[in-house]
């Protein structure tokens, strides 16, 4: 048996490690499956793979999903991701019912129920590369701020820098994103609709306490208050931000807390390992 992780490679070269197709193949040879990656920006062109029975096709691609070659050909399981259901969902269960999908990981908790009729929906939070990602125990320069992209986020950014002067570290990605999460006191993030980002996930890796947004699902990953924290209004934002800041010993104690369960199942390597159970439960 080996893994086909369907994904293309993205633009941004600083950040080319950090895609889930090559996260994914590192997890799955630590525990000793051979995988291939296959897609554009990739040495390996997926309608050039030759597939045997027994192998297994998990498709990453979220996006622009014309590339990929018809699927129903191949007798062997399939498997679809939706990272990004919350943005993409009728893109998603359109390609899963032409390609015959056999089940779709759905990280956003709301919407596995939508691709019930696919077969076998399973919810599949986001996680994080513990082997990229990880306290670094640098000098916390900057009491709260905030790493990514604008998004939803604007408003909130521009009223937490004029009020709390957030550090905004805005598309910094690879290696300078994983520095720029450990050189803060507090991570704020802000989850889009009902999405638990993947910042979410990263932020715990780095050993960062993490602030987020009030978030359906997110209690049942993290208890608030012993692994994370969240927030409700800009008023009670500003005074957790203030809270926290003050008072190191409990945002140090929160972030190891958060830290140690990140580590324990959210990881590349957990969720390689559910994929593994879960094969062996079908077989």
């Amino acid at each position: 048996m080996k893994i086909i992780l369907i994904q293309e490679a993205g633009q941004h070269k600083e950040n080319a490690t950090f895609k889930e197709a090559l996260c994914f193949q590192r997890a799955f040879e630590r525990l000793g499956i051979k995988t291939i990656v296959a897609g554009p920006g990739y040495q390996q062109d997926i309608k050039t793979v030759q597939l045997q029975h027994e192998d297994i096709l998990l498709v990453l691609q979220n996006y622009d999903l014309e590339w990929i070659p018809n699927l129903t050909l191949h007798k062997g399981l399939k498997f679809f991701w939706s990272i990004d259901s919350h943005k993409n969902k009728l893109e998603h269960l359109k390609f899963c019912h032409e390609n015959k999908i056999d089940t779709v990981f759905v990280s956003t908790k709301n919407d596995v129920s939508y691709f019930k009729e696919i077969g076998q929906s399973l919810w599949f939070p986001n996680c994080f590369p513990a082997d990229l990602m990880r306290p670094l125990y640098i000098s916390k320069n900057y009491y709260c701020g905030f790493c990514g992209n604008y998004g939803n986020r604007k408003e909130w950014l521009l009223a937490l820098v004029r009020l709390c002067h957030l550090k905004t570290d805005i598309m910094v990605l690879g290696a300078s994103m994983v520095r720029a999460i450990n050189s803060y006191g507090i991570h704020w993030n802000r989850n889009e609709a009902d999405d638990i980002n993947g910042r979410t996930f990263e932020t715990l890796g780095c050993g960062t306490l993490l602030l987020t947004n009030e978030t359906p699902g997110i209690h049942e990953l993290f208890d608030d208050g012993k692994h994370i924290v969240i927030y409700n209004t800009i008023g009670d934002c500003c005074e957790k931000i203030r809270y926290y800041s003050n008072h190191p010993s409990e945002r140090m104690t929160i972030a190891r807390a958060g830290n140690e369960r990140a580590l324990k199942y959210h990881t590349f390597d957990a969720r390689a390992q559910f994929i593994v159970d879960l094969l062996n439960r079908k077989g």
